[in-house]
């Protein structure tokens, strides 16, 4: 339905501060319909945004499909949604003069088309780089874009962005679409990561335990298996064991690549690390490992 700014204003008691819920998104009340709306009052200065806007609108997030109790992803269907990623990723990172770095990878930027095709939507920090800068750019953590589940660790420590940043918010992204977890679990009644969970099944030989129960084990256990590798992969706390958007999409797709040693208990970054990182780069204050 289609409602004049006249019927919302009405609603929103012209938008008034008792009826904002959060920054720009208030409660309507539709007296006509009995019915109770949230609205979000937008500023679009361009045609081109309108346009790009009305085009999200009619898409679906892989957010609200993995996550709704009444729908559950087949597994071709999930395996195509990692290789549309992938490719779109490696498109932004590699397909220019310069390095474009998208900052605000994770699974509610996922669009979806009726078809189940996927496009990463809302770039966070488009970034430019040369494409000999391998040591990135240096930008305070509080400024990217993504939630705290998807940011890269070394972010915190060295407030460097670069392509290794992107790669490891695409690969909690992978975890999420194998295992139908959130990035950050209760286990025990404590929060730990889903890349924890993971790699603690990898240590004991069991990671396709890992894959989402809703599956009934109804996957192809190669793509799976090597599905949830190249997560723990991308996800490695020190971003110069991670692969690029290439090799991983090249290893998704059983391209000849070998895949990587990963160890068999998970690597963190050591305190020589934090500090020698922190001598290198500007960071923010209280930012530790």
């Amino acid at each position: 339905m289609v409602f004049s700014y006249d019927e919302l204003l009405e609603a929103t008691e012209n938008f008034s501060q008792e009826r904002m819920l959060s920054d720009c998104k208030y409660r309507g009340d539709l007296k006509d319909l009995d019915t109770v709306v949230f609205i979000t009052k937008m500023k679009i200065k361009s045609i081109w945004a309108m346009e790009e806007y009305i085009v999200k609108l009619e898409r679906i997030s892989l957010n609200d499909h993995l996550y709704n109790p009444n729908t559950i992803l087949s597994w071709p269907i999930r395996f195509k949604i990692v290789l549309n990623m992938g490719s779109g990723l490696q498109y932004v990172h590699s397909e220019f003069d310069f390095i474009l770095i998208h900052g605000n990878i994770k699974s509610s930027n996922v669009l979806l088309d009726s078809s189940f095709n996927a496009k990463l939507g809302d770039l966070g920090f488009l970034k430019n780089l040369a494409h000999d800068d391998d040591e990135g750019s240096s930008l305070n953590s509080a400024k990217w874009a993504a939630p705290y589940g998807y940011i890269d660790p070394e972010l915190f420590i060295t407030g460097r962005i670069s392509t290794a940043s992107d790669v490891y918010s695409f690969s909690i992204v992978l975890l999420e679409i194998a295992c139908g977890r959130l990035p950050i679990i209760l286990q025990q009644d404590a929060p730990t990561s889903l890349v924890n969970l993971v790699w603690e099944l990898y240590e004991m030989g069991a990671i396709l335990d890992a894959a989402d129960a809703r599956l009934n084990r109804e996957f192809n256990r190669g793509e799976m298996e090597r599905l949830l590798l190249v997560g723990l992969w991308g996800a490695h706390p020190d971003y110069r064991q991670r692969p690029s958007i290439r090799e991983a999409v090249k290893s998704l797709n059983f391209t000849a690549i070998p895949m990587p040693n990963i160890p068999l208990r998970r690597p963190t970054t050591t305190k020589e690390h934090c500090t020698s990182e922190r001598r290198r780069y500007t960071v923010s204050p209280g930012l530790w490992c």
